[in-house]
């Protein structure tokens, strides 16, 4: 359970004394260190362990998803995260001695989980040395967990220089919520398969594997294998094997940035144009699972005939039918100049790129007093 600041009132009544661990933390960015260390509280004894996750108003956006990220990992678990907000929190004591530092916190600790520290048995698990004075003010217990980051070296200042190299050192449900979604998008034969390679490659060169993953369509091997004669059931199980193709993808969240060759929204413009129904219910799931940028690619290139391509001599769309989906559903696109397949890889290439760095500078260069 996430609880407020605010909206606690008392998580006991009646059984005295409590036996807690309090987990104190600011975790902008949750690493696997985080994870790690929670985890310890948890196999340590069977007490309930407390995460006290400690904000400010003026942190990036993004930061402010981790209580849930949190959540969702520890789902099940004897864990209760609270949620802080105070932007006069102190930060940084003088020293073992500063009464009004310690003090504060000891209050934030006993109002957040209902703990009493004349009464209760409190361990405080950490990492760092502010453990032992923290236990010392709420007369509990310190207990240090790999405090030399030799069993998990991540750590969130390191993590949030290079968010991209270091993504796997991320919690998977942050990753989740922070990876970026791109689609090569438009008509059929315009080259959406081919600059997909192409960007494939790019990243492969100039980074590696971590930074990007790519989905092929379902549609294509899904109608190689049971017949390219279209009707309304096989539109519906390329719908729904696009999806969960989409879905698999984005749990997995293997990298900070997923490239698609086609996405639910193709479908859904392959539906009208195939003279079929899209339910409500699907454009609902479409909607709901719109990618952040649309590349919609040029006609410049000549049209290949293909078995699965069902416009005969021509294509059977123009730009303008894709760009009114995007506009009519308010999906974020970019047209494509013209030019060769390498060029247009390497334009939508840099938009990535500068679409990336813009996500992540407010967090990359934010300092915390």
């Amino acid at each position: 359970m996430i609880i407020h600041l605010g909206l606690f009132t008392s998580l006991h009544s009646i059984q005295y004394p409590m036996k807690a661990n309090v987990i104190l933390m600011t975790a902008l960015l949750p690493t696997t260190g985080h994870e790690d260390l929670i985890k310890f509280s948890l196999f340590l004894n069977d007490r309930t362990t407390y995460v006290i996750i400690s904000s400010r108003s003026k942190e990036p956006e993004i930061t402010k998803h981790r209580s849930n990220a949190f959540q969702d990992l520890f789902d099940g678990s004897d864990i209760v995260i609270l949620n802080h907000w105070d932007d006069e929190a102190p930060q940084n004591p003088s020293g073992p001695n500063d009464k009004e530092f310690w003090n504060y916190w000891k209050r934030t600790v006993e109002t957040l989980t209902g703990l009493d520290s004349e009464v209760d048995d409190i361990n405080i698990i950490a990492s760092e040395s502010y453990g032992i004075d923290l236990a010392k003010a709420l007369n509990g217990t310190f207990v240090p967990y790999d405090v030399s980051r030799s069993i998990n070296g991540a750590k969130g200042t390191d993590v949030r220089s290079d968010i991209a190299y270091r993504w796997n050192e991320i919690i998977l449900p942050m990753r989740q919520r922070l990876q970026s979604r791109f689609v090569l998008f438009g008509q059929e034969s315009v080259g959406k398969t081919t600059i997909s390679e192409i960007l494939k490659n790019q990243y492969y060169s100039f980074y590696d594997h971590r930074r990007a993953s790519f989905l092929p369509e379902y549609a294509r091997p899904y109608l190689e294998m049971v017949g390219k004669d279209l009707s309304q059931e096989k539109m519906d199980m390329i719908f729904a094997g696009q999806r969960a193709m989409q879905d698999v993808a984005y749990m997995k969240a293997e990298a900070p940035v997923t490239i698609l060759d086609t996405d639910l929204f193709s479908t859904v413009g392959y539906y009208e144009i195939g003279g079929f129904e899209c339910s409500d219910e699907h454009k609902f799931q479409a909607s709901t699972n719109r990618c952040d940028l649309y590349f919609i690619l040029p006609d410049d290139v000549p049209f290949v005939k293909d078995p699965l391509r069902y416009g005969g001599d021509k294509r059977e769309s123009t730009i303008d039918f894709w760009v009114e989906i995007c506009e009519i559903w308010d999906l974020s696109y970019i047209m494509v100049p013209e030019g060769s397949e390498d060029e247009k890889a390497e334009f939508i290439f840099e938009h990535i790129k500068k679409f990336q760095h813009k996500k992540f500078k407010e967090l990359k260069n934010f300092k915390r007093d």
